[in-house]
């Protein structure tokens, strides 16, 4: 990471995009005089517009805009690309200012980040999804919630015996309970408090940025990390992708300042820790933030010019002690959690010792496929949406070179104690070791929280990389050619960047569809006309308690397959459970092929009481006359 002191990375010979440096804040606020821009910027700002129309372009022939719900509504789409134009515009003019080695801070530079913060900030409004999530995850999320306000802990308020929820991450359901207590399951005010900490994440990212940066690079990144499709996409998700950005950036930017300041910081270090907390309790891989700030300040310990004069001379070291107090009071809260987890049920720990090597191995790999195009690939975005209509581009010699360029970063973060490069490396492999799947899609998701900073090591790999060819071509006239190189290849994230919004568009003007429409009428249904201690399994229950409040149980799923024997389990299962009621529904496709023939072959024994009244896709059933059955 470049000192903010020089006069521009394209002429530092040392230590350039490696060593974090406090950001002495000088020449804030000194006027440029008048100055011509080089033949380069010309040739830089011509090609950086030649690429933006060929993006409009390509966007224009995507499926997404032409979507005809999307096209129906009439201003969205040139919005849009009104949105692209003038991000790209403020883009450009930071861009420029960096391969002109401008870095005295204007007024016209804090203009430029306020009009590129609310462009991009429309990103968000119009890909505001209204409707729930059908992953189950935000649902336990929102019954944590729940629990917390109405029991005071966390259990499961959707199953029979409430029992303690001894694994759930309690940083969202925290956040989520004050407004669950005010509005109850409101989900529009609820999704508004996530758009809220995603907004938030533009101060932050330039705030983190701009503690070793200059200002035009650390705006360039800011724009770069908050138009990124994953981040918009989960802005309206009741889901943890967001308020961990949120609390992992803080923490981040927190963890650099209390690592570069030149003395101990009460403020800074209670900052850190609140903040490790929050990510912690967050996602349990938000451990990987406390882990990197811990090895970056044993690295910086341990510098060969600290032992010098033997290892006694470290307790001269400024690090030493902040080592140790960020070391000692989390290790001793995280081991008392773990503790109490155990003694409640199971412990994160012990999950994580009963790691099975082969899911690990397969989960590197699709890590290794995925993370270069989670940063440079519209299709992986959109793929991972829409799945059933694209593919997961294949690992070819362009990506295999894009993930050796994050390689190198990484390599250099750890040479020269760079928190940032760590901290990835760290949590990504935490990602890999605790997803429990091989799934590029899953894995995909997991990863999406790390891409502001891996955005950034792709920044300082790329300079490394362009300044070093430079060197060897040694040519006065070659000097501006790897900033101009390395802010086209960043120009790539961005085009990447808008290709992706469309898709976020899509998936909020189409929304669930009628099928989940359906289940959660029925859902309304139950909670109106069954008794409270119904017990209803379905395909996906925790979605159905939130609208029902009925207790209940997943039907069937992946795992099964329907025969005849399965048909006498499924039977015996249901009796054994206390099952009163079941839903049928156009949800899931085992639904179909493993209850749909069970009720057929047995209609004396499910006596139907409502269909959806939307598209009747849906279906409540009362289970009679079970024990009966299966007694003769």
């Amino acid at each position: 990471m470049p000192n903010p002191r020089q006069k521009g990375w394209a002429k530092n010979k040392k230590r350039s995009g490696g060593s974090d440096r406090p950001n002495k804040k000088v020449n804030r606020t000194s006027k440029i005089k008048s100055q011509k821009f080089s033949l380069s910027s010309y040739l830089f700002a011509l090609t950086f517009l030649f690429l933006l129309l060929i993006s409009l372009f390509d966007i224009s022939k995507g499926s997404d805009f032409n979507n005809s719900r999307v096209q129906d509504i009439g201003w969205l789409i040139p919005l849009h690309y009104t949105i692209y134009v003038l991000v790209g515009i403020c883009f450009l003019y930071y861009a420029v200012k960096v391969v002109e080695s401008r870095f005295q801070i204007t007024s016209i530079d804090r203009i430029v980040l306020l009009a590129a913060f609310i462009c991009s900030t429309l990103l968000y409004v119009t890909s505001f999804k209204k409707e729930i999530s059908p992953n189950g995850d935000n649902a336990e999320y929102l019954i944590v919630a729940k629990s917390l306000v109405e029991k005071g802990a966390a259990y499961r308020l959707d199953v029979p015996g409430e029992p303690p929820n001894t694994l759930a991450s309690l940083g969202l359901p925290l956040m989520l309970s004050p407004l669950y207590a005010i509005w109850g399951y409101d989900f529009i005010k609820l999704k508004l408090f996530i758009v809220l900490l995603s907004v938030l994440l533009f101060p932050i990212l330039f705030f983190l940025f701009r503690s070793f940066l200059q200002f035009p690079e650390a705006a360039l990144l800011t724009i770069l990390g908050y138009t990124s499709p994953y981040l918009i996409g989960t802005s309206s998700l009741l889901m943890t992708e967001a308020p961990y950005l949120f609390w992992s950036m803080l923490g981040l930017a927190f963890a650099l300042r209390y690592i570069l300041n030149s003395g101990f910081s009460w403020k800074l270090y209670l900052a850190v820790l609140f903040a490790f907390a929050m990510t912690y309790l967050t996602r349990a891989v938000g451990l990987g933030l406390f882990a990197a700030v811990i090895l970056t300040l044993f690295l910086r310990i341990s510098d060969r010019k600290q032992l010098q004069n033997g290892f006694l001379a470290l307790r001269d070291s400024p690090y030493l002690k902040k080592f140790v107090y960020m070391l000692l009071p989390p290790l001793l809260l995280l081991t008392l959690f773990q503790i109490y987890q155990g003694a409640k049920g199971v412990s994160q720990f012990t999950v994580f010792l009963r790691l099975d090597n082969s899911e690990v191995l397969t989960s590197l790999d699709s890590a290794y496929r995925v993370i270069s195009q989670m940063i440079f690939s519209a299709t992986t975005f959109r793929w991972s949406n829409f799945s059933a209509l694209d593919v997961l581009p294949p690992m070819n010699i362009l990506w295999q070179v894009l993930f050796i360029v994050l390689l190198i970063a990484i390599l250099a973060s750890f040479w020269r104690k760079n928190l940032l490069g760590i901290y990835v490396l760290i949590t990504a492999l935490l990602i890999c070791l605790g997803s429990g799947t091989p799934a590029e899609m899953v894995i995909l998701r997991y990863l999406s929280v790390l891409c502001p900073v891996i955005i950034y090591l792709y920044y300082s790999g790329f300079k490394e990389i362009t300044k070093f060819i430079a060197a060897r071509i040694n040519r006065p006239q070659a000097r501006k050619l790897p900033v101009m190189i390395v802010m086209l290849l960043m120009s790539q994230i961005l085009f990447t960047n808008f290709k992706g919004a469309p898709t976020n568009v899509a998936l909020a003007v189409i929304g669930n569809g009628p099928n989940y429409a359906d289940y959660y009428d029925v859902a309304k249904w139950c909670s109106k006309n069954l008794p409270e201690d119904s017990y209803i399994f379905s395909t996906k229950p925790r979605l159905f308690y939130l609208y029902s409040g009925k207790k209940g149980a997943r039907i069937t799923g992946s795992y099964e397959e329907y025969d005849k024997e399965f048909e006498r389990k499924k039977l015996q299962q249901l009796r054994n459970a206390g099952a009163t009621h079941i839903v049928i529904d156009h949800i899931s496709a085992y639904t179909r092929l493993n209850i749909f023939p069970i009720v057929e072959n047995h209609p004396q024994l499910f006596t139907p009481l409502y269909v959806a009244g939307i598209s009747g896709t849906s279906s409540v059933l009362k289970i009679e006359n079970l024990d009966d059955y299966l007694s003769n």
